[in-house]
Formats: structure tokens, sequence, C-alpha cells
């Protein structure tokens, strides 16, 4: 096969002496490494909101699994020493919420996700820890302190060390309302703007203080593969424990949806490599009429037509990786430097319109033009969250092959069986 890999890579390399060829070769290439690139960034914008975002979710919002509504403290307890068992587990913990209103400085804001959670969860739990990043002050919850957002702190006017009021409700049934004074000990973000928002948190002993008995009981559970939640709940199900509730489970349709879309888009870029893998056909065929006196002499000489049809099938095969090696050189490349991207994107876009206004006003009164921003305060995200796995390109790059060979066998079978004689005649 060492020399029909030579003969075909060397009708690549000399196309460029056929205007038909050449063409016809480059739209093969640039439709294929187009279409990887479009797959890289939608498959890894699809992935980065799945583990990006949705890591968030289930490490700081939802967790890995959790067992809610429990009514007193010891049945809570008993049910977080009996998941802590399980080898699967690293963390458990109870926790409690509940919607409050926060006020400072004459300002209020609702916070639906006001979170009661161990003292030592910065400590211990890991995932927790690193989904949640101070940008001021330290993860901190003593007694009567509390911990809020930026989002939060940047709303009420409130600093590290300032007091903070806290208006809640006991329950549903009485309700009494509750009004307690604590001290911001840390200010924080997790990224995700629309989350930060909702959230903020306080210690178990500060919890127990305000709400005693009043608020149940949650069981808080992180195991070393989050991906098994549905497996663990299923297990205590089995065991007689039912009402688990896993991460996956709780986030349910945000994550068919986004699947289903990336499965779409999968199907759209495959249609786009069929299109491509097309030109391949007629890229081949094109060489087979340009090269036929070539395939005269091979035949002349003994070749069989297997030897002629495997020359093209590599030239096929060729065509389709010069387009998937540099479709996926690049589209990593945007993915790894996304946010990067965009943010310079967007400063030399603003700095263009910037010199256009500038110009245009020494001729008539213009608008200042907005100025945009990619990550602004308002944005959800703080930047985009972007993942691809191996097994992703690889399914990419053999389907991509599939086609390459598929579209090279019909014209490469017509090359096999050119007659030598009728070649050479028409010479």
């Amino acid at each position: 096969m060492k020399l029909e890999n030579f003969i075909a890579f060397r009708y690549i390399r000399y196309s460029g002496g056929n205007k038909d060829i050449s063409s016809s070769a480059k739209s093969v290439i640039l439709s294929i490494a187009c279409a990887i690139i479009f797959y890289i960034a939608a498959a890894s914008i699809m992935n980065g909101y799945i583990y990006g975002i949705m890591k968030l979710s289930f490490e700081v919002r939802s967790f890995h699994l959790a067992f809610k509504d429990i009514s007193s403290y010891s049945e809570a307890e008993s049910y977080r020493l009996l998941f802590n068992e399980d080898k699967r587990t690293i963390y458990t913990g109870l926790y409690r919420e509940t919607s409050v209103l926060l006020s400072a400085n004459s300002k209020n804001t609702v916070v639906g996700f006001f979170r009661e959670i161990p003292e030592d969860i910065f400590t211990k739990d890991k995932g927790f820890d690193d989904c949640v990043s101070i940008t001021s002050g330290t993860k901190s919850l003593l007694m009567n302190q509390i911990m809020i957002s930026e989002k939060t702190a940047s709303k009420l006017s409130v600093d590290i060390g300032d007091f903070i009021f806290l208006t809640a409700m006991t329950s549903e049934n009485n309700g009494k309302l509750i009004i307690r004074k604590l001290s911001i000990s840390g200010i924080f973000s997790t990224g995700l703007t629309d989350f930060d928002e909702q959230i903020s948190f306080i210690g178990n002993k500060t919890g127990d203080k305000i709400f005693k008995d009043s608020l149940p009981y949650n069981v808080m559970i992180k195991i070393n593969d989050y991906n098994k939640a549905s497996e663990f709940s299923r297990d205590f199900l089995i065991s007689g424990i039912p009402g688990l509730i896993s991460w996956d489970y709780d986030n349910y349709n945000e994550i068919t949806a986004v699947k289903f879309q990336k499965n779409v888009i999968a199907f759209i870029v495959i249609l786009v490599i069929f299109v491509a893998a097309l030109n391949i056909l007629t890229t081949i065929h094109i060489t087979i009429h340009e090269k036929s006196s070539d395939i005269g002499i091979l035949k002349s000489i003994g070749w069989t037509p297997i030897k002629i049809m495997a020359v093209f099938i590599f030239n096929g095969i060729y065509l389709a990786l010069m387009g998937i090696i540099p479709g996926i050189i690049i589209g990593l490349f945007i993915m790894f430097n996304l946010n990067s991207i965009m943010i310079i994107s967007a400063d030399i876009f603003n700095y263009c319109m910037l010199q256009i206004h500038s110009f245009t006003s020494l001729f008539f009164a213009s608008p200042v033009p907005d100025v945009i921003e990619f990550f602004s305060k308002d944005f959800y995200l703080d930047k985009i969250y972007t993942s691809i796995s191996f097994e992703e390109l690889l399914f990419i790059t053999f389907i991509t092959m599939i086609f390459a060979v598929i579209a090279s066998v019909t014209p490469s079978i017509k090359a096999g069986y050119i007659k030598p004689n009728e070649v050479l005649k028409n010479e």
C-alpha cells in the first residue's frame, strides 16, 4: 500500500496545476474544516452548560443528592449518619432554607435560597468550596455572621463588616415574623449571577438561634462520582428509604433540553459534512479524468483494479484529513480561548465604533454608540463555560472519514476498470 499512498498524496500535492481539481479540493477542505470548527464550538458550549453551569447547581444549590423536609433535628441527623456510612459518600451535612427579606441602607432585596449550612462546609466539602469564590472578606459562618453575594451586596450598598437586617416568617402556619441583625463576613460569587442574586448563607448555629425548630431539615449528600447520583438514590429506595432527590433529576428538564439541542446541532453538522463528502466525489471524478493516462500506464504494467481503487480512496481520505486536522486545531484553540477572544473582539469593536463616531461628529451630531459588554453585571454568567471530550472529537472524525471513504468508492471503482488500450489510444 506504500506506493498507492505515495501516488494518492502526489496527486493532491500537485493538484494546483489543474484549476478545476484545485478549486474543488479547496472547497472540500474548507467545508470540512468549517463543519468541524462549528461542531467543536457547539458541543463545547453545550457541554460547558451541562458540566460547567450545572456543576455550580449541583455543588452549591441542589447538591449531588438531597433528602428533604425532615421534621426534627434528631431524625435528620440519623439519616445523615446513615448516608454517611455508604462508601460512595464523601460529605454529608444538614441544611435548612427559606425565603427572606434582607435590608440595609433603606434598601431591600428578597433572597429565595437563604441557606443555613454547616460551619465547616468550606473545609470538608471541596466541591462547594471551589464553586463559591470569595471576592471580599472570608469564608466564615460564625454566630450572627452572614455571607452574601456580590449582586446582593451591590443592591444593598454594603461591604464587609457592615450589618444587615434579616426579616423572615417562622412558618406558613403561624405567620410570626423574625427580625435579626447579622454581620457580613464574606462577599462571594459562584459565577452564575442569576443564582447569586437569590442565595445567601448563615451557619447552623446562627440558624438554630433564629429559626429554632420552625423550619424542616434537609440532608445534603456529596458522592465521589456525581454521575452516579441516580444509582445512589435507587439503592436507598430498594433498601426502603424513598425521597432522595438527585441533581440530574432536579435539573432533568434543562439537561434534556440542552442534550436535544446538542443532538440537533450534531445532525446539522453531519449534513454539512455529507455535502462536503459529495464534493470529494466530484474532486476524485475530475482527478480520474485528468489522470486517465497515468491509470492506463499503471494498468498496462500489471496494476490490478483493487490497487487503482486504493489510490483514489486514499486520495479522498487525505482530502478529509486535510480538513479535519486544521478544523480540530482551530476549533480547540477558539474554545480554549473563547472568553478572551470575545472580550478582545468587543474591545476592538467598541474602539472602531468610537473612532467612527469621532469622525462623523466632525460633520454632524450623532449619539455616542453604546458600549458592548459580553459579560456585564446584568449578564447571567461571568464567563462562557466550555468542555469538549476526546470521544466527541473521535466521533466527528470517524463520521467524516466514513463519508470520505463512501464518497471515494464510486469514482474509484470506475477508475479501477478503465481499459488501458482505450486510454492510450485516445492519447
